[in-house]
């Protein structure tokens, strides 16, 4: 079966090593407002070698800004083929720099299956979350 996934990173305003949602000058206060991070396909290392998996993240206007309301619907998926396949399949996303992320958005095609994230770098990864994927055509959202 194949399962459409695609991601979609969130970056919170930081200030120093803090994450802020609210700063006080006098009387008002100023909001840290979510900015997605757009992946660009040239950002994706494939680790399996199968398919394309700039499939992940070459929907990102499709995809819109789920942190703020208005996700949209990927249509492709990263499909590594029917024969010979070893399944789970590796990619990474090398984002060029190091951000706070608040959020991590993975749209939930068919209801099945783990997806795990995971940070580091090659050969030195750290799981962060899995996410069962019982959410149908929905955008879940990971802290």
């Amino acid at each position: 079966m194949r399962r459409i996934v695609s991601v979609v990173l969130v970056l919170a305003l930081a200030f120093s090593t803090v994450m802020v949602s609210a700063l006080e000058f006098g009387t008002r206060k100023a909001y840290a407002a979510d900015t997605k991070i757009t992946i660009t396909p040239s950002m994706v290392s494939n680790e399996s070698g199968l398919g394309d998996a700039t499939e992940l993240v070459d929907e990102q206007t499709l995809a819109g800004d789920p942190a703020n309301g208005t996700g949209g619907t990927p249509t492709t998926a990263w499909f590594g083929g029917w024969s010979g396949v070893t399944y789970p399949m590796y990619a990474y996303i090398d984002l060029g720099q190091n951000y706070n992320l608040t959020s991590i958005y993975v749209y939930d095609t068919n209801s099945t299956g783990d997806w795990t994230a995971y940070a580091g770098s090659p050969g030195s990864w750290s799981a962060l979350f899995t996410d069962p994927m019982t959410n149908y055509m929905t955008w879940n959202s990971h802290p």
